[in-house]
Parts: C-alpha cells; sequence; structure tokens
C-alpha cells in the first residue's frame, strides 16, 4: 500500500495535466478538435484504469507470497513441535525404564542409589527443559498463526478492494504461493 501512494499520486498528475491540456487548447469550437480531446481523455482514462488493476495485481501477488511465507513458517514451526514432543516422550521412556531397572530386586545399593541419581538427573534436567521448550513452541505456533490470519485478512480486504475498482481476482488464491494463472497485462 505505501508504494500505491506515489503511483496514485502520479496518475492524478497525469489526469490532471491531461485536462489542463485540454482547457488550454484553443476552442475553436471544431467538432473535430472536440472529438480528439475526448478521444485522447478516454483513452488516458482507460490507461489509469489499466495501470491501477496492475497495481491491485501486484499487490496481491505480494500479499500472496506473504500468506504463503507466513504458512511455511507455520509448517517449520509444527515439526519443531512434533519434534520436541517426540524428544518429550522419550524421556518419559527413559524415565519409566529406570523406574522398571529400579524395582528390580537383584540390584545392590551402589547400583540403585547409581540409577536414583540417573533418573533424578534425567527428571530434573531433562523433562524440565523439554516442558520448557514445548511451551515455547507452543508460543511461536500461536504467535505464527495470529499473523498467518492477519496477512490472509489482509488479501481479503486487497481482493475486495480491487473488486469494488474491478479487478478481476479470480486468478489468485491467498493460500496458494503463486497466482493461479498469471497475471493478464495489457499494454
Amino acid at each position: 500500500m505505501k508504494r500505491m501512494t506515489p503511483i496514485a499520486t502520479f496518475i492524478s498528475f497525469l489526469l490532471l495535466f491531461a485536462s489542463i491540456v485540454a482547457a488550454q487548447t484553443p476552442n475553436n469550437n471544431a467538432p473535430s478538435n472536440q472529438a480528439a480531446d475526448a478521444a485522447l481523455l478516454r483513452q488516458l482514462a482507460a490507461e489509469v484504469k489499466t495501470l491501477k488493476a496492475e497495481v491491485f495485481r501486484l499487490q496481491l501477488e505480494l500479499q500472496q507470497a506473504r500468506v504463503a511465507r507466513w504458512e511455511r513458517e507455520l509448517e517449520r514451526a509444527l515439526a519443531d513441535k512434533q519434534k520436541l514432543e517426540s524428544k518429550g516422550a522419550e524421556i518419559a521412556d527413559e524415565l519409566a525404564t529406570l523406574d522398571q531397572h529400579l524395582s528390580l530386586p537383584s540390584l545392590t545399593p551402589e547400583e540403585r542409589e547409581e540409577m536414583e541419581k540417573s533418573k533424578e538427573q534425567l527428571a530434573s534436567a531433562g523433562a524440565d527443559r523439554a516442558r520448557a521448550e514445548q511451551q515455547s513452541a507452543a508460543q511461536d505456533e500461536i504467535a505464527i498463526r495470529r499473523r498467518l490470519a492477519q496477512e490472509r485478512e489482509r488479501w481479503l480486504e486487497m481482493a475486495e478492494k480491487a473488486r469494488k475498482l474491478g479487478v478481476d481476482v479470480s486468478d489468485y488464491d491467498p493460500e496458494a504461493e503463486k497466482p493461479l494463472r498469471p497475471a493478464r497485462r495489457s499494454h
């Protein structure tokens, strides 16, 4: 949207210039001059409309790229979260295995003491760290989902604005990285 302001300003100046030129042209009430001026104004108006449509198409493509980037970010965060959950499950399995070994009556007091220390270290350091990492991953996922929803909403707003200006947005999908079909460029 920041890029659109200079373009819209340029287009406005172009129209203003065309109308000034038309107003300053000597008016001989010649129908051919008036017809030529009207044709020129229609041509300029059509070109302005085409430029506006192209700007909106480019903005939609850019917004689609943003949506796709946040979708990839979400996939990465979900994969990281899954890895952390697996890591947490492995730690829980190790703790369960140590518990089973500790229940064996054939352990010597030294072996039992060694296993209890290992279990205690694993429970305090490993499990706590895994929980903290899982909580951090869950918070990251929430933040990414919020941002993705914002970007999708922004795309919908842009598409609605483009439709109001007569731009065909059916070629675009906010969930796709690229347009469904190449944007129509008319020059």
